[in-house]
């Protein structure tokens, strides 16, 4: 018998062993262990069933969603849909938005939404929107935060017309988008 201890699968954590069930003609022994689900509820679940058994049957029940990937409860909500947004801006060539995100570097390093959740924490209002507090620095624990209009204003990263660039700046910004600069494309 492996301990399982410890052990979580989906939303249930193993707390401990609770016993044997007997089973079949031969009256072959399955391994019961007690496990606690996020929600709070305690349930005895069999060795065998455990690995496919993602919570106490919650998930079910949960604003009557039945789909076999509903996980965290966020799925209609606009949490969820600003982690996907800030995602595909940041890896999806073919999003409108990701030059100016995954284009120029910004990364998207949220390992899972649960993680993003606990980090950024729920949306206060409709008002608010997902900001990250370096606009230059990337989607990741520690830079995004919930702010209001006024405040992701002040945040933007400033725009420059292409003439109020230097020389110096110009060549950083040609190197990082990967361009070649020969002597052909340089004014005289």
């Amino acid at each position: 018998m492996k301990n399982q201890i410890g052990q979580i699968y989906g939303q249930l954590t193993v707390i401990s062993f609770a016993g044997h069930k007997s089973f079949g003609k031969q009256g072959r022994q399955n391994i019961l262990w007690t496990c606690l689900c996020s929600c709070g509820t305690e349930k005895i679940i069999s060795a065998t069933k455990l690995p496919t058994t993602k919570s106490c049957g919650c998930l079910k029940n949960c604003s009557g969603i039945h789909a076999p990937n509903y996980q965290h409860g966020y799925s209609r909500r606009a949490e969820y849909t600003a982690y996907n947004a800030a995602h595909e801006r940041c890896s999806n060539p073919k999003n409108p938005s990701y030059n100016d995100y995954g284009g120029r570097g910004i990364q998207f390093l949220y390992s899972s939404f649960d993680q993003f959740i606990t980090d950024v924490g729920d949306k206060p209002n409709k008002h608010y929107s997902l900001d990250r507090k370096n606009s230059n620095g990337h989607y990741e624990p520690g830079n995004c935060q919930w702010s209001d209009g006024s405040t992701q204003a002040k945040n933007k990263r400033p725009r420059f017309a292409i003439e109020n660039f230097s020389d110096e700046q110009m060549q950083k910004e040609c190197l990082r988008r990967g361009w070649t600069i020969t002597k052909q494309s340089l004014p005289a």
